[in-house]
């Protein structure tokens, strides 16, 4: 069942063109296709994200909320332990999404707490 919270997805609008998505008071990078995602380079968060047209005012409804650690090796996506779930979420790879918030200057305590209140939030099904 969708949470009413993964209907509050709201775009704010940074400079010309640049787009970004609110979850729980964080502003994510522009969601962009899974399949040519790499993690970037700083630690942060990241979230996996499906169409769905219940969402408004953006039809993404996040399915899990992670951490990224350190700088990420390629290939990340496809290696982590639920991509095989996400892909299940979505029926196929090219309905995954993927957004991410950067922490640059974070602990790893404070990631963990972000990540965490954001999926006491949203209830994303593949973080049970």
């Amino acid at each position: 069942m969708r949470s009413r919270a993964a209907a509050r997805s709201r775009p704010v609008t940074r400079e010309a063109g640049e787009t970004r998505i609110n979850f729980g008071y964080r502003l994510f990078n522009e969601p962009v296709e899974a399949a040519g995602w790499e993690p970037p380079s700083c630690p942060g968060l990241f979230a996996v994200l499906v169409m769905d047209r219940l969402c408004h005012p953006r039809p993404f409804r996040p399915i899990y909320f992670g951490r990224i650690e350190g700088t990420p090796e390629r290939g990340f996506f496809k290696a982590h332990r639920k991509y095989w779930e996400w892909r299940a979420a979505a029926d196929s790879e090219k309905s995954l999404f993927v957004a991410t918030f950067p922490m640059p200057f974070s602990s790893g305590a404070a990631r963990a707490a972000a990540e965490q209140e954001l999926i006491r939030h949203y209830h994303p099904v593949c973080n049970a």
